[in-house]
């Protein structure tokens, strides 16, 4: 069943329909228009995708797991670069079963996300169980052998999903600003075609609190996205979206193509993001 699931996924009509409406949306100027005013009261907006991947902005500090030495940034080049860096210490660990070093790296990556006071417990709490709980949560979540018939039951929070991209091969960080600026996409998809309801093979689950749920939630009368509720609903979701937005990709040409590798997905997921933080100054 090696990649079943994903292809038929991909080969859908709603999702065929979904690449090629996205594709002036990637880097054609002025085709979309976004704008809020963020938690620091600086004004931000975009009229692309690639000019929202241009303006990602994600201050973020963290001491390196290997040296101890503190590190600071806010761009995506550096922080791709940081991540990256992450990203194979953090292989290397698992691979040698080095339990403290999968610690270290687990609660950078926490640090890196603002996150650490939410989910340090969970990563602490497993104790020798570590090593085993990453490779179980890599075997679950592998994007082509996964079954959204059936999917595992993983613990999936805004802070560890940004662990287990880092241990999932082209698995993107599937949070709340991810969920809402994929979802917004997706209802401004289904407006242009006059679908009646969100199809189900783009109906996401969105992991999003009630307290930025105004901001943060897309759905419509017309156009509904259940919250997460359960484990399996937020890896189903995730899967498909990272399963969506590589689609995206391998089917367009655009300014993103000069990223290689997961550094694609990652620059696209990065404009995501930055939609996500609040979706109601968007239009088309």
């Amino acid at each position: 069943m090696i990649d079943i699931n994903r292809q038929k996924f991909l080969s859908s009509h709603e999702v065929q329909e979904f690449i090629l409406w996205i594709e002036p949306l990637l880097d054609s100027d002025g085709v979309m228009c976004h704008k809020y005013v963020d938690a620091a009261a600086s004004h931000w907006s975009c009229d692309s995708l690639h000019d929202a991947h241009h303006k990602y902005r994600w201050p973020f500090k963290l001491h390196r797991p290997d040296t101890g030495q503190l590190v600071r940034g806010v761009d995506f080049s550096y922080s791709s670069d940081v991540l990256s860096s992450l990203r194979y210490g953090l292989r290397q660990a698992l691979a040698r079963g080095d339990i403290e070093a999968c610690r270290r790296y687990c609660i950078a990556v926490l640090q890196w996300g603002g996150l650490v006071s939410h989910n340090r417990s969970t990563i602490e709490d497993k104790g020798d169980q570590l090593v085993p709980f990453l490779r179980t949560v890599q075997a679950a979540l592998d994007l082509p052998s996964y079954d959204t018939e059936n999917p595992p039951a993983v613990k999936m929070t805004s802070g560890l999903c940004k662990i287990y991209h880092l241990i999932v091969d082209y698995l993107i960080m599937y949070d709340s600003r991810v969920g809402a600026g994929l979802a917004l996409l997706i209802r401004e998809f289904c407006r242009f075609v006059g679908a009646d309801t969100v199809p189900d093979t783009l109906r996401f689950h969105l992991p999003i609190p009630r307290s930025r749920a105004r901001r943060r939630n897309p759905s419509t009368d017309r156009y509904r996205f259940p919250v997460v509720s359960r484990a399996d609903k937020h890896s189903n979701s995730a899967v498909k979206a990272s399963w969506l937005l590589r689609g995206v990709l391998d089917n367009t040409n655009s300014s993103f193509d000069r990223y290689e590798g997961e550094s694609r997905l990652t620059a696209l997921q990065s404009a995501i993001f930055m939609l996500g933080y609040d979706i109601r100054g968007f239009s088309i």
